[in-house]
Order: structure tokens, then sequence, then C-alpha cells
């Protein structure tokens, strides 16, 4: 499968978004809102989230796939309800000090691959 790339942040993101279910969405600007709204959203790949956990995404529960390149987290929290999340790889998340929020995940459901690197 491709991957939708969309570099221009406007409200035809939030509509491509909400028909875009298996599609791999990267986040280009850091302008693009209510992605977070996307309920059939199976795969999010962002590069520099600058969020300072991932409550703004609670709502995508049927994501399977979640990539953070550099995110500004301090917190995993908002992923707890994420209970189809099969992958989750978080790549230099220098700030990252709690992943208790996993272990809420992890207790409800699964995951088959985990990386922190």
């Amino acid at each position: 499968m491709k991957p939708y790339c969309y570099k221009k942040p406007s409200t035809l993101i939030y509509l491509l978004l909400k028909k875009f279910k298996g599609y791999q969405i990267r986040l280009l600007k850091k302008k693009i809102k209510n992605v977070g709204k996307s309920h059939k959203l199976e795969r999010l790949h962002i590069w520099s989230y600058k969020g300072k956990d991932l409550s703004e995404f609670h709502e995508l529960t049927n994501l399977k796939d979640l990539l953070l390149v550099r995110p500004s987290i301090k917190s995993l929290d908002g992923i707890e309800n994420m209970t189809n999340l099969e992958k989750i790889e978080i790549c230099y998340a220098r700030n990252l000090e709690n992943i208790s929020a996993l272990e809420s995940l992890r207790s409800k459901h699964e995951i088959k691959y985990i990386t922190f690197t």
C-alpha cells in the first residue's frame, strides 16, 4: 500500500483523513489538525509531533500502526483505548519519561510489536 502524503494543510486534509482508513498518513506540517477525529484511520506515522502526550489521538480506536519519530511527548497518555494497535514504533523520543499508559493498554490488549529507539 502506498503512503498518502499531503503537504499543504487545509480543511481538505480532514475530509481526506475521514475517508482513508488503510492509508499511511504522514503529517509533514505541524499545522494539520483534527487527525484525532479520523476514527477510521488505521495507520498513523508522525515526524516531530509537538504535543506533550498522545491525548489528541485517544479517539483513534481503529489504529493498528503508530510510528512517532522525534516526538516532543513526555508521556504516552492517550493510547490506553487504542485496543486495535498491533505495532508501536517510537524513535528518538528524548523527552519521554512516562510509559505507564502503555502498560494500561497492554493489560487490555496484546500488542504484537513494540520498539523504542
